[in-house]
């Protein structure tokens, strides 16, 4: 059996319970930022529109293409075009049904 090593992330010896949890997380996630990892987590909403649905398609294509090159996460609001029509005008902030899942 092997001694290992306790990592950056693991709580100090005597901490237990929700306290070790809690101080388990909290070196977790200052080991994420020290890596590089944002604090916050940002949402983009794009409004794709085209003349044509052949349009649409090859618009659609070519976005999602840019956004897998850019390490980017698109999600389509299907059955939820007036929301998301709102939601990319520029008069402020609207919260989805369900949150920005």
């Amino acid at each position: 059996m092997r001694n290992e090593e306790p990592t950056r992330t693991d709580p100090p010896p005597g901490f237990t319970g929700d306290l070790a949890a809690d101080l388990g997380a909290s070196l977790s996630r200052e080991s994420e930022l020290a890596e590089g990892f944002a604090d916050a987590r940002f949402a983009l909403l794009v409004d794709l529109a085209a003349a044509t649905e052949v349009e649409l398609t090859t618009a659609a294509r070519a976005l999602s293409s840019q956004a897998a090159h850019g390490h980017v996460e698109l999600r389509r609001l299907y059955g939820r075009q007036a929301q998301a029509l709102v939601a990319t005008l520029p008069l402020g902030v609207v919260r989805l049904q369900g949150g920005w899942r």
